[in-house]
């Protein structure tokens, strides 16, 4: 016979689980969810300059890439920088 210790536990578990659900988020976790949202918002913001860019725009930014390598960051480049300012 199993012992009623381990369906006990069980009940305890999910009972804190679902407590913890209904509880409102932490301050950490609202932190989470702003970074979170920044970042969706700068890559939508980011893929917006591409699509806007020229064929010839966009070669050029392939070959500052290339040439740069991990230094080249879209978000600080000039191009994208005065894009932003003029939205």
């Amino acid at each position: 016979m199993p012992p009623k210790i381990s369906t006990t536990k069980t009940k305890i578990i999910v009972k804190k689980k679902v407590l913890a659900a209904n509880q409102p988020p932490s301050p950490i976790q609202k932190e989470e969810n702003i970074e979170e949202n920044i970042e969706e918002n700068i890559e939508e913001l980011i893929q917006q300059y591409i699509c806007s860019l020229s064929k010839e725009e966009k070669q050029t930014m392939e070959i500052a890439k290339s040439h740069l390598g991990t230094s080249f960051n879209i978000k600080r480049s000039i191009g994208y920088l005065n894009w932003k300012s003029s939205q």
